[in-house]
C-alpha cells in the first residue's frame, strides 16, 4: 500500500482561498440580509449617536486625534513582519487565519446586535434640543439623503448626532429647536422615531429673567 500523497499546490491555494474570502462574503451576507430584514419588518427611525469632543483643542490635541490611527497601524504592521522574521510565514498562517475568521464573525455579530436592538424599542420620550450644525445629504445610491443634525439638549451630557433621512434641504436650520420622540433600544442605544421644528425652546426650559 502506498503511502498518501501531499496535497496538489492547486488543491492547497484554493483551500486558502475559500479559508480567507468566504468568511467576509459570509458576513456581508449577513448584515445585508439583517439589513433588508429590518427595512421590511421595522418601522423607520433615525440613530443618535454621540459626538465626540475634544477636552484639549489645541492643535497638538487635534495632531494626535487624528494622527493614532494610522500609528497604530504602522505598529501593527511592524509587529506582523517582525513576527514574519522570528516565524516565518508558514507558522503564522493558521493562527492569522483564526483571528481573521473571529473578526469576521464578530462584525457579524454586530450586525445581529444593531438589529436586535431596533427590534425591541422601549415607548418614546419627549426631548426637545438645539440645533448646533446641519449638513444637507444629497438622495443617492447608498440612501435617501437628509439633514446630518448636530444637537445638544439638556437631557444629555454632551453634543450628539443623527440623520434624519427624507429631511427636504433647509427644514433643519443651526440655532433653531427640535422636538424630538426619542426610544431606547434592547441594547442601549437611542433612536429618534419623529421629529419637527419647534418655534423655540420650552418655556421650563429658559433660564430665568434678570440672571
Amino acid at each position: 500500500m502506498s503511502a498518501a500523497e501531499p496535497t496538489p499546490p492547486r488543491a492547497r491555494l484554493w483551500k486558502w482561498v475559500f479559508a480567507i474570502f468566504a468568511p467576509p462574503l459570509a458576513a456581508t451576507a449577513w448584515y445585508v440580509w439583517l439589513k433588508v430584514k429590518t427595512d421590511d419588518t421595522l418601522p423607520p427611525v433615525f440613530a443618535l449617536e454621540n459626538v465626540p469632543v475634544l477636552a484639549n483643542d489645541s492643535g497638538l490635541t487635534l495632531l494626535w486625534f487624528f494622527l493614532w490611527p494610522v500609528l497604530a497601524v504602522l505598529a501593527g504592521i511592524a509587529l506582523l513582519f517582525g513576527l514574519r522574521r522570528r516565524l516565518g510565514w508558514p507558522r503564522l498562517g493558521l493562527p492569522l487565519l483564526a483571528l481573521w475568521w473571529l473578526l469576521c464573525a464578530a462584525l457579524g455579530w454586530k450586525a445581529w446586535g444593531a438589529y436586535a436592538d431596533r427590534a425591541q424599542l422601549e415607548p418614546a420620550q419627549a426631548v426637545w434640543a438645539q440645533v448646533l450644525g446641519v449638513y444637507d445629504k444629497e438622495p443617492s445610491t447608498r440612501g435617501p439623503g437628509g439633514a446630518l443634525v448636530f444637537m445638544q439638549s439638556p437631557a444629555w451630557p454632551g453634543p450628539r448626532r443623527a440623520l434624519l433621512e427624507g429631511a427636504p434641504p433647509g427644514s433643519v436650520t443651526p440655532g433653531g429647536t427640535l422636538d424630538l420622540r426619542i426610544a431606547r433600544g434592547a441594547r442601549g442605544g437611542e433612536y429618534v422615531t419623529a421629529w419637527s421644528a419647534a418655534a423655540s425652546a420650552p418655556a421650563s426650559a429658559a433660564p430665568p429673567a434678570g440672571r
